[in-house]
């Protein structure tokens, strides 16, 4: 025995051997036959750090394995049996079992060639506990066989390892990390690759009906059923984990709640299955609860590895089915750090301007580059800024800094909408959005309360209240706060409405007086159909016809965003008089003037909102087609 050990204990039993001396002396046990069947009792083994105890144990060997199970013949056989095993490295690492079986087989030659295999199992009706410096784990009842293999030959050859371990529990920790598994099944092996024995091959499984970990205070998690199956394969060039590894993964989970100090609220995932490899990432079913949003994620992501090497794009298509979403909160999730630091020439000069302490405060969504990704949404409802939306249904598309919603469909506060838009991010404080916007059946109210920025463009419509169809198309640039540049402002809207009230009292009485209305005239429009046009800061309305009662009129005019305005009103029916309304709200001056639209005035419909669709829709081809790679 080495001289730094010590052995103490006592054993009985029989060891018959039969071997020359020279090679019992020299460790080559393989040459000769030795077996044994012993018991030994309070064995006490100490050498160097390391400290064993073992108050009573059976050990069964063969040399070599001559089973007539056996096809060959093999280098050990051997079976351990222990009451209770108490073992320690001092300072280290400290072992606790309980009565345990341990089988090992070895062999020495596979085909003739020289390779040393082993076959290891263990069982354990008892705890088996370790612990070592700042990590500790319990296993309960665990099944362990693992199987090596390893060429003596050529030791450039990565060793074959195989191992299994099944428990009805494990319970552990590494520094801040806690976890607990139940009723598991854990497989692991490497081996060298398929053509270079010499780069490691890896595969791993772990399939539990219950586990929980936790990481500090950051991260909790909490699942029921969970099943991953993963492999990996070395590649010396990769520049980072994922492309060194290439790992395949196959994820199955159930009934999961994570809770991440980023984050105010609960991760639920009542279930998902996917699939990850550098070329794809396949999602097979899933249900989230992310926050306040519930959805099923579905589809297939793309050139994943390309990506991570900046050789490509991401592409992929998902289906989004959810029963209520905030997307106010998951866009602030998937938000870029930067933008795409595109140069751009329709930048204004007040974005040149110092940026105040709240647009540096403010943090916007950020559309990611080098992506090129499809989502179909199909959204029951859904919070959008300030509003609530329902049945919402269409395209979004996002593709290298650009955000497009196609023909995006949803009821919001009663009303019926269609929206077209961009948005893209060239810099946090300067946010390119055009949109293309169709509501039905709109209280006027509530559309000023969803665009806020009517109220400045248009302020006419907080003279009117009612039901009415409204069209805009417009294109401006935002700040981090999502308030447009007026300097960079430019669009069309047209509004179509039947029974509105059309102006204050105090103002309807000073036209009426002027207009000579019928005292009992009501302040309601029959009917109205306006068109728009926004410019910078200057707003023209083109002129157009107003049903009062039995009077008719033609209004037009101009308004400046300092809320200046020179409109006309010429009446037209059953008198032929004109009104000019001036001034500001502040200094308002109402007085007659010459009739400009003639008796048999027909107002001329413009249809710049078609135009400016028109080029919307054009503007979003050609940024989506500016990727397209022909081939």
């Amino acid at each position: 025995l080495p001289k730094t050990m010590v052995l103490d204990g006592r054993t009985k039993g029989a060891v018959d051997a039969k071997i020359r001396l020279s090679d019992l002396t020299n460790m080559r046990l393989e040459k000769g036959r030795i077996t044994g069947d012993l018991t030994l009792k309070d064995i006490d083994f100490k050498m160097d750090s390391m400290l064993a105890k073992l108050p009573m144990t059976t050990l069964t060997f063969a040399i070599p394995n001559t089973q007539p199970s056996r096809k060959k013949t093999g280098w050990l056989s051997a079976t351990i049996g222990l009451d209770q095993l108490s073992y320690e490295m001092i300072d280290a690492l400290q072992v606790r079992m309980g009565e345990t079986t341990l089988k090992v087989e070895t062999d020495n030659l596979i085909n003739g060639n020289p390779v040393l295999t082993a076959n290891v199992s263990l069982t354990s009706s008892e705890p088996l506990t370790a612990r070592m410096d700042s990590m500790a784990g319990t296993i309960k009842s665990p099944s362990i066989t693992a199987y090596a293999e390893y060429d003596t030959k050529d030791t450039t050859h990565i060793p074959v390892l195989q191992a299994q371990v099944s428990f009805d529990a494990l319970d552990g920790y590494y520094t801040d990390i806690k976890g607990v598994l139940a009723k598991s099944t854990i497989k692991a092996s490497i081996s060298g690759g398929r053509r270079d024995k010499s780069i490691p091959w890896l595969s791993a499984s772990i399939h539990s009906d219950r586990v929980e970990a936790a990481m500090g205070s950051d991260i909790a998690i909490n699942t029921q059923k969970i099943a991953i199956d993963a492999s990996a394969h070395y590649n010396k060039n990769g520049e980072n984990v994922l492309l060194k590894w290439n790992p395949t993964l196959k994820f199955d989970l159930h009934s999961a709640v994570a809770d991440l100090s980023s984050f105010t609220q609960q991760i639920k995932i009542p279930q998902i299955t996917f699939s990850y490899s550098n070329k794809d990432f396949k999602i097979s079913q899933s249900q989230i609860i992310l926050g306040n949003s519930d959805f099923s994620l579905t589809g297939e992501v793309k050139n994943m590895g390309n990506w991570m090497r900046k050789k490509g794009i991401l592409e992929g298509e998902l289906n989004f089915v959810s029963d209520h979403t905030d997307a106010n909160e998951l866009m602030a999730l998937i938000s870029a750090d930067e933008g795409s630091e595109e140069t751009t020439t329709t930048a204004s000069i007040q974005d040149e301007q110092p940026v105040s302490h709240e647009e540096k405060e403010a943090n916007p969504f950020l559309v990611p580059t080098s992506v090129d990704l499809t989502l179909n949404t199909h959204i029951k409802e859904a919070v959008i800024f300030n509003e609530v939306a329902h049945n919402l249904g269409g395209r979004l598309y996002m593709k290298n800094g650009t955000l497009v919603l196609e023909e995006m469909g949803f009821i919001c506060n009663a009303a019926k909408l269609q929206l077209t838009a961009m948005y893209r991010t060239p810099r946090r404080n300067h946010i390119y959005l055009g949109m293309d916007y169709h509501m039905l059946d709109i209280d006027i109210r509530e559309l000023i309360s969803m665009i806020p920025q009517l109220d400045t463009m248009m302020p006419m419509l907080q003279s009117f209240a009612g039901k009415a169809e409204f069209h805009l198309a417009a294109e401006t640039y935002l700040n981090a706060q999502y308030e447009p540049k007026l300097s960079t402002l430019r669009g069309a809207c047209s509004l179509f409405g039947k029974d509105l009230v059309v102006l204050d009292n105090e103002t309807f009485s000073t036209i009426s007086k002027l207009l000579m209305f019928k005292k009992k005239t009501e302040n309601k429009v029959d009917s109205i159909s306006a068109e728009i046009t926004l410019y910078k800061n200057e707003i023209d309305i083109y002129p157009f016809t107003v049903s009062m009662d039995n009077y008719m009129a033609a209004l037009g005019g101009r308004h400046n965003l300092d809320m200046s305005f020179d409109y006309h009103i010429s009446l037209l029916s059953p008198l032929y008089i004109g009104v000019d309304v001036k001034g500001t709200f502040d200094d308002l001056q109402i007085k007659a003037a010459k009739c400009k639209y003639a008796q048999d005035f027909k107002p001329l419909f413009h249809h710049d909102v078609d135009t400016q669709s028109a080029e919307l829709r054009k503007t979003i081809r050609e940024s989506m087609r500016k990727n397209v790679k022909i081939q």
